[in-house]
Order: structure tokens, then C-alpha cells, then sequence
């Protein structure tokens, strides 16, 4: 029906149109009661009935069985929202037409038609406003034949008519190019937003690509890392391998910085809410940043109210992702003093009105930054703070995923003085057992602890597909002291070549591998008549970060999925709960 099909601007047309009929028809009921009441009061009708049926019970018995038609025929057409349109626009002109023949004696009466027409045009159909335009020159022509019966209007009827009729030419013309006009726009309009998704798609593509090519060469450098760490003995190596450890994290970070921001503006993060303990959320915010505090011989005090309910319900990793970002801004800034890291909350019924503050004593803000907080890649005074990392995403990340998380992000800082970053955030009490008192900083920061081996399993049988030759030896090496007899692929069809001959415990298949991917991989081992490994659980490795990913991995046939760069501590959780458990021998 219409060049621009938006079922909500569809549904706003269709009830101006039919409230319009309803109150059309109850002002002709209330008019035409006065007229009845003024002539029964003056003249002796009450007895004529063809008169009470002609004034009182005819034009609103006409309007009622059109209302009455227009609400069978909507539920008639109740799955199409065009149809409903077309009834309601007709009825509307019906319920004019009724007035304008029964009051054909005002002069401009007639007039009512131009209703119809105007309300025509914000449905944006050139078919639908000619269609309500005709009908409206019919009930036009049809108030002035009426008319012509009446010999008391006789020298006012051509008149009235040649000015009614330019009225209808210039309004029906005016309604008809309005309404081209609104689809020329409008398909301008879908034509700059349907270019604006392609950009915004290509940007998060080539984020994503991207995303997946630094992320296979840190996985490489992270996991030789991995193997130099857990095999050397001197420590100005082991020290060497720290530094490329935590140098790799903080370029992890960066990229998943990156992109999460076009995540959230293109509208595909999610916020994945489940139940979580509130103390093992504050303690790992508190482990990942303490290192670092007490580096730079800052105090760290922690304030946690103890009747704080332990267990909470929402999307504890994106909390946890603000605060980390509030308490590296503070270990980064703050020069000396130190670093509060508070949390309190508000019973609510059944809900926790919580409040996680960082306050520091470093640099603070100036008053003219603090509006420009949230903009993109925002960095202030970079003159004093030229050495400390950052691009500046993190805080306008927090600030959109506290509010995607129905909550806000609050600041207050003097310059000079110190700041505190506030999150508040409304979370569903689970258990209303309180926190207690904890001391999250009991234990005292080690050095790094000597790798120790999960599990050992030397009759179980693994297969590793990845088209680069140093993740395969990355992965072999990391699973080394795990005992396992590894087997390696370097393409998807390799890989099926080898399911076939040789029944393996688990497969670790590489996404994005030329020639046939590993969803393509996993499809064909399922179906192959000959495959010896239709029921063996496999793994997704993948460089990909994104929303979905579990779901899409699992509905493919996938047991489990692990992201690069790999966390060796993370795969061999994952590979010991695959295999079989009589060959799994935990240490």
C-alpha cells in the first residue's frame, strides 16, 4: 500500500482517522438533538414521524451502522494493518457524507470533506489518498444533488458549488503532492539510514576482522610467553616474560575496549544478567588492581558495608568491567595518597539500590572537562599526563554499559585534589544473607605462582585443528604436561581426513580457516557415513569476541567454546570437563 511500510506510523494514521469518524459522529448527534429540541419547542412536529425519522433517527442510525461495519470489518481484517486502513479512511468519508447531505442547508457544510483529505496524508500511500480524494468528490457532488431538491437554496446552489469545488481542487491537489513529497523524503531518509547501517556494519566488520588478526598473533607471543614462564629458572627472564605478559594483557584490553564501544553503538551488546556472590565480584576487582596500587606506595582502603546481601542478580562481568575501569583510572592518576574503594547499598523491597564508589586523591578534573567526560577518546591534561597508557574509551564505555544496565555513572572532582567515580545500580536480592565483614585484603600480593598442571589424562586423545603452524605449536606445548596424546590438523579437511581414521576424545577446532572454516569442519564430521567421531565433543577456538557467540557455537554442535589468546588455566578447565572421566586424573 505505502512506499513506506512502518506498521507503528500505520497504526498512528489508522486511529487519527478513526477517532476523527467518532467524534464527527457524536457532534452530529449532539447537533442535530439541539436543532430537534429547538423545532419541537417552536413548532408541532412530535407527532409527524417522517419528520422525528428525517432529523432525529436517520443520519445517526446511518452513522452508527458505518461505525458498526468499521469495527466488524478492523476485526475482519485484524492481520493486516493496510486493510484496516482503507476501512477506516472509507468510514471516515461516510460518516462526512452522512453529515454534509443531511445538513446540506449550512453553506459550508460541504467542507467537511477536506477532513478526510488532510488526515490522508501522514499515511504516505499515493494509492490511499486518491482513493479517499475520489470518494470525497463523490459525497461532495452527492450534498450539492441533495441540495438541488430544495428550492429555497436554488440561487446560492451554483455559487456555493464553483467555491466548494476550487476548495476541493486546491486541497485534493495541496494533500496529493504533500504526500509525494513526504515519500520522496522519506525514501531519502531510508536511503541515508540504509547507508549509515552499511557503514556503521562495514566499521564493526572490519573491527571484528580486525579484532580476529591482532588477536592470532597475541596468542601466539602470549602462549610462548606462557611456555618461557612456566620452563625458565632464571629470574631476569622470568622477569622479562612478565613485563611481554602484562604488556600483551593491556593490548588485550585495548582491543576489547575498541570493541565494545562499536558493540554499543551499533546496538549488538547484550546484558547477560545471572546470579553471582557479591564478594567474589568485589574481590576480583580488588586482586586485578592491587598489585598495582600498592606499586606506586598508594594506601588502598576498601569500605564494604557487611549488610550488603550476598547474593545478587544481574550482569556481574559488565560491573565488574566499570569498576575496574574506575580503579585503574585511580591507580593511573593518583601519584600519591590513596586509593577508596567503597561499596554501600538501599534496601528496596526485594531490590539492592547499590552504590560502588572510587575516590582518589590524584590530578582530578577541571571544572570545563567534566561536561566533555563521556566523549570519545576524551583524555585531560595531557601535558601532566603525557606518560599514563590509555585512549580514554573507558570511561565512556562504563558510562553506556551502566545505563544499558538501567543504572548511571556519577562524578564529582576538584582539580587538584582528587576525584570519585559513583556507579549506581539496581540489583534483584537472591540471598538476603549479608556480606559480613570481609577483608578482601588479607592476603598478601605474591610474586607469580609456579604453574601447576590441572589435570593428567595419558591415554586420552585430542585433536587440534588451526590453518597456523604456531598455534598448533602453542596449543601442543600449553597441553604438555597435561600428558595427552595430541594430534595435529592444519585445514578443515585435514582434520576430516583424520576423524575418520583415527576416534578421538575431544577436537579443538580454529574458526577462521581458509578453504573450510571449523563450523563447516564440525558439519561434515557429524555427517560422514565413515567418520569415527560423530558423537565426540568439540571445541570452537576462536579470535572472534562477540555477543552470541555461545548460542551460535552450541546450535552448530559445539560443546564449548574458548577465546583467543587462549587462558591455559581456562582450557584445561574446559578440555578436563569434555573428556571421558575415567581417563581425567586430577592433581
Amino acid at each position: 500500500m505505502r512506499e513506506l511500510k512502518d506498521r507503528s506510523e500505520l497504526y498512528k494514521s489508522r486511529q487519527s482517522l478513526m477517532l476523527t469518524s467518532y467524534i464527527l459522529a457524536l457532534i452530529c448527534l449532539v447537533l442535530e438533538a439541539v436543532i430537534s429540541v429547538s423545532d419541537i419547542r417552536t413548532k408541532d412536529f412530535v407527532n409527524d414521524f417522517k419528520w422525528v425519522f428525517r432529523w432525529i433517527i436517520l443520519s445517526n442510525l446511518l452513522n452508527g451502522i458505518i461505525l458498526l461495519t468499521q469495527k466488524i470489518l478492523i476485526w475482519v481484517f485484524r492481520k493486516s494493518m493496510i486493510k484496516q486502513m482503507y476501512v477506516v479512511g472509507i468510514s471516515l468519508v461516510a460518516v462526512c457524507g452522512v453529515i454534509s447531505c443531511q445538513h446540506y442547508y449550512y453553506n459550508l457544510t460541504h467542507l467537511i470533506f477536506f477532513i478526510p483529505i488532510l488526515l490522508s496524508v501522514p499515511a504516505m500511500s499515493r494509492k490511499f489518498c486518491i482513493t479517499i480524494l475520489s470518494l470525497s468528490g463523490i459525497g461532495f457532488l452527492l450534498s450539492f444533488f441533495f441540495r438541488s431538491f430544495d428550492n429555497t437554496y436554488q440561487n446560492s446552489l451554483l455559487p456555493d458549488f464553483m467555491i466548494g469545488l476550487a476548495f476541493y481542487l486546491v486541497f485534493g491537489s495541496l494533500s496529493y503532492y504533500l504526500v509525494l513529497y513526504l515519500i520522496q523524503q522519506n525514501k531519502k531518509l531510508m536511503a541515508s539510514k540504509n547507508e549509515a547501517e552499511l557503514a556503521s556494519n562495514a566499521k564493526s566488520d572490519f573491527l571484528s576482522n580486525m579484532s580476529h588478526e591482532i588477536r592470532t598473533p597475541i596468542n601466539s607471543i602470549l602462549g610462548m610467553n606462557e611456555m618461557i614462564l612456566r620452563e625458565t629458572t632464571e629470574e631476569s627472564i622470568a622477569g622479562y616474560a612478565e613485563n611481554i605478559s602484562r604488556s600483551g594483557t593491556a593490548l588485550m584490553s585495548l582491543i576489547n575496549d575498541i570493541l565494545d564501544l562499536s558493540k554499543i553503538e551499533s546496538g549488538k551488546i547484550e546484558i547477560v544478567c545471572s546470579e553471582y556472590e557479591l564478594k567474589s565480584l568485589i574481590l576480583d576487582a580488588v586482586t586485578m588492581v592491587r598489585e598495582r596500587i600498592e606499586k606506586k606506595n598508594l594506601k588502598f582502603i576498601i569500605n564494604v558495608d557487611e549488610s550488603i546481601p550476598s547474593v545478587l542478580y544481574g550482569d556481574d562481568s559488565r560491573i565488574k568491567e566499570i569498576l575496574l575501569n574506575f580503579l585503574t583510572n585511580a591507580a593511573k592518576y593518583t601519584r600519591e595518597g590513596s586509593v577508596t574503594f567503597t561499596v554501600s547499598w538501599v534496601d528496596d523491597g526485594g531490590y539492592a539500590e547499590m552504590t560502588f564508589s572510587v575516590k582518589d586523591t590524584g590530578n582530578g578534573i577541571r571544572e570545563e572537562d567534566l561536561r566533555k567526560m563521556y566523549g570519545r577518546f576524551e583524555r585531560f591534561d595531557l601535558e601532566q599526563n603525557r606518560n599514563i597508557e590509555g585512549t580514554g574509551l573507558g570511561l565512556r564505555i562504563s558510562k553506556q554499559l551502566s545505563n544499558l544496565m538501567g543504572g548511571d555513572i556519577f562524578v564529582t572532582s576538584e582539580y587538584g585534589v582528587g576525584s570519585d567515580f559513583s556507579l549506581k545500580l539496581r540489583q534483584k536480592v537472591i540471598s538476603e544473607k549479608p556480606i559480613g565483614r570481609v577483608d578482601f585484603l588479607k592476603n598478601k600480593i605474591e610474586g607469580r605462582k609456579k604453574y601447576n598442571v590441572l589435570f593428567k589424562a595419558p591415554e586420552a586423545k585430542v585433536l587440534v585443528v588451526d590453518d597456523i603452524d604456531m598455534n598448533l605449536f602453542v596449543i601442543e606445548n600449553l597441553l604438555k604436561q597435561t600428558e595427552m596424546k595430541v594430534d595435529l590438523a592444519e585445514s578443515g579437511d585435514e582434520c576430516i581426513r583424520k576423524s575418520c581414521i583415527e576416534e578421538y576424545d575431544l577436537i579443538l577446532i580454529d574458526h577462521m580457516m581458509p578453504g573450510m572454516n571449523g563450523l563447516e569442519t564440525l558439519g561434515f564430521i557429524r555427517e560422514r557415513d565413515d567418520s569415527r567421531n560423530k558423537e565426540t565433543p568439540c571445541v570452537m577456538l576462536t579470535a572472534n569476541a562477540f555477543n552470541g557467540a555461545r548460542e551460535m557455537y552450541e546450535k552448530a554442535g559445539f560443546s564449548d567454546y574458548v577465546t583467543k589468546p587462549i587462558e591455559c588455566d581456562k582450557l584445561e578447565r574446559t578440555i578436563s570437563r569434555l573428556l571421558p572421566k575415567d581417563k581425567v586424573t586430577f592433581i
